[in-house]
């Protein structure tokens, strides 16, 4: 079975334990039993991305709008949007300080933004984050190997297989501003 197994054990046990109840296997018992239908599989996948994605969609909202509530830091809407643009495969290994400051100078049409404002704005997502009590953060920046990774592993899931785009759009509409 292939569940697009990315998570943490939790993750994991929650997406085989659907497939299992889809399929109608509600016990333990001595024979193996085959799990083969695909279209389990897809709503299994299809609800958990929903699921986790109603979370994530709010601590992402959270996060962007702080942008216009603090006037102070005008990133965090971008930093947001370059997490979603870039999907699982982007940040699955950590998104480094100087991607997310050359793709924050391509959005400013050279605005002048210095990278020491980008590592600042980045430090403090768990400010942000703690702020606006999102628990667990779901984002996490090292200032010695100046990577911003996934602190909640339903995220990787949500990234790995959410529609993007179409939240994207959303969060522009309700916190988009220009760099």
């Amino acid at each position: 079975i292939s569940l697009g197994l990315v998570g943490s054990e939790m993750c994991i046990r929650d997406r085989i334990q659907g497939a299992c109840l889809a399929a109608e296997v509600s016990q333990t018992g001595k024979e193996n039993i085959l799990i083969d239908n695909v279209n389990v599989i897809d709503v299994i996948v299809s609800d958990k991305t929903n699921s986790y994605g109603d979370r994530h969609k709010r601590s992402f909202e959270a996060i962007a709008s702080a942008t216009k509530k603090t006037n102070v830091n005008r990133l965090y809407y971008h930093i947001v949007d370059i997490v979603l643009e870039g999907g699982f495969s982007a940040i699955d290994h950590g998104l480094h300080l100087n991607t997310i400051h050359e793709s924050l100078q391509q959005r400013s049409r050279g605005n002048g933004i210095k990278t020491r404002e980008v590592k600042k704005s980045l430090a403090s997502l768990n400010k942000i984050q703690s702020d606006r009590d999102i628990m667990p953060p779901i984002l996490c920046f090292d200032e010695n190997s100046y990577l911003l990774t996934i602190s909640d592993s339903t995220l990787y899931f949500f990234l790995k297989n959410a529609k993007l785009d179409t939240f994207r759009e959303q969060l522009s509409q309700s916190c988009g501003n220009r760099i």
